[in-house]
């Protein structure tokens, strides 16, 4: 996540460089779901990449050896990842989820057609008192429809 952002300011001021609010909103290369598809595999898997690394030079010789002689590190390394997913998910990933900002991935052109269906089927569904103040509510006050919002005149703006 870290690297995404700061990479993003090396574009900044770049007029064909795409927001990184693209990047996050599109699951299909959002640097969030891709931090939390590691975080969770530290969690999960035992492979040569994930928390093997962590647990040898942690000065064990395998995860069941880790697991059956410090069971406080593991438990204190899953709270710690699992503080570190929730924080993440709560910051930033639910606040895109959200309308206006899930909104962006209709105006990127690498959004699936799929998911462009998706996010404009959840507009539709949602009423005006649901979404946050500011642009979104004013988008639904004025009975704007995600058909509407896959118009040119829409994503031109």
């Amino acid at each position: 996540m870290t690297f995404t952002c700061l990479g993003s300011c090396a574009s900044f001021g770049n007029p064909l460089a795409s927001p990184i609010l693209f990047q996050l909103a599109n699951p299909s290369s959002s640097p969030l779901l891709a931090a939390l598809q590691y975080l969770a595999s530290l969690l999960f898997s035992t492979g040569p990449k994930t928390r093997l690394h962590i647990v040898l030079k942690s000065g064990y010789a395998s995860i069941p050896d880790w697991e059956q002689e410090a069971p406080q590190d593991v438990r204190t390394f899953r709270r710690m990842v699992l503080l570190t997913i929730s924080w993440l998910q709560r910051r930033v990933g639910d606040r895109i989820d959200e309308f206006p900002f899930s909104l962006v991935a209709l105006a990127d052109p690498n959004t699936s057609q799929e998911f462009r269906q998706s996010i404009c089927q959840q507009w539709d569904e949602a009423h005006s008192c649901c979404v946050r103040p500011g642009f979104a509510a004013k988008l639904k006050k004025r009975h704007i429809r995600g058909d509407d919002l896959l118009s040119p005149k829409w994503l031109s703006l």
